[in-house]
């Protein structure tokens, strides 16, 4: 398997080795694909980053953004991490770490709605080879974490959520197998030249039926309201835990 920093050498000297005009035409029409992407039409706030080494030149894709009215942040970096800040235009970039423009630190970025992370090479996969100084894997890191973690209240609301399903598809499903049941045990009568009305008139199926209809009936209203204390008790020691 072939060294990563021997392979960084090799894709970083194959990109740098580029025309400026073979550039220029692939970094437009990569900037045309993100334009044109459904994430960036509903996104209003993007990460980018400033291109520098040949990477792909983002500058017509984040000019047009701009245009759009969308909110675009460029990364500062600070220590072994790096925040996002908010730019209004290109010319607010400034010389920062390796001399690569950055952003003042004036106004935090929003969390972003999309983010585009550069990179020495991609796979089809979307595996991910950096310059080896791990800003972007810490960065992401973060992202990830926070995106999946989830407070009390969101699990609350998804248990909750998830009930209401189970109990609806349960009760849903005893409905159906007892109409179909019934169903087939009629067709099964008829085919026999069973009296049918004797039948309908037996106390042993309308006693099955009542106990069917008042298990739905029970599930419908009992189950909820358990689900729901369940949930406030949840709550108050969440609420409890936040006081602490």
């Amino acid at each position: 398997m072939t060294d990563k920093k021997q392979l960084r050498k090799e894709l970083i000297t194959k990109r740098k080795k580029m025309t400026d005009e073979e550039f220029s035409k692939k970094s437009l029409r990569i900037c045309n694909r993100l334009l044109n992407n459904s994430q960036y039409l509903k996104s209003k706030v993007i990460y980018c980053y400033y291109s520098v080494n040949k990477e792909v030149d983002l500058l017509p894709f984040i000019k047009q953004a701009l245009e759009d009215e969308k909110i675009i942040a460029f990364p500062k970096v600070k220590g072994q991490n790096m925040d996002f800040f908010e730019v209004k235009s290109l010319e607010e970039l400034e010389p920062g770490y390796f001399n690569i423009p950055e952003p003042p630190e004036t106004t935090p970025a929003p969390k972003g709605d999309l983010i585009i992370v550069p990179g020495v090479a991609f796979s089809k996969k979307g595996e991910r080879l950096g310059y080896g100084g791990g800003f972007y894997d810490r960065f992401l890191d973060e992202v990830w974490t926070h995106k999946n973690s989830l407070t009390a209240k969101e699990l609350t609301s998804s248990g909750y959520q998830v009930g209401k399903e189970i109990i609806g598809t349960t009760v849903n499903t005893l409905l159906f197998a007892y109409l179909g049941g019934s169903i087939l045990l009629f067709a099964y009568v008829q085919t026999q030249q069973y009296n049918l009305e004797i039948i309908l008139n037996s106390k042993f199926l309308f006693q099955d039926v009542a106990i069917m209809l008042s298990g739905a009936i029970a599930c419908l209203f009992t189950v909820p309201v358990s689900i729901r204390c369940v949930i406030r008790q949840i709550h108050h020691a969440a609420s409890k835990t936040d006081h602490s």
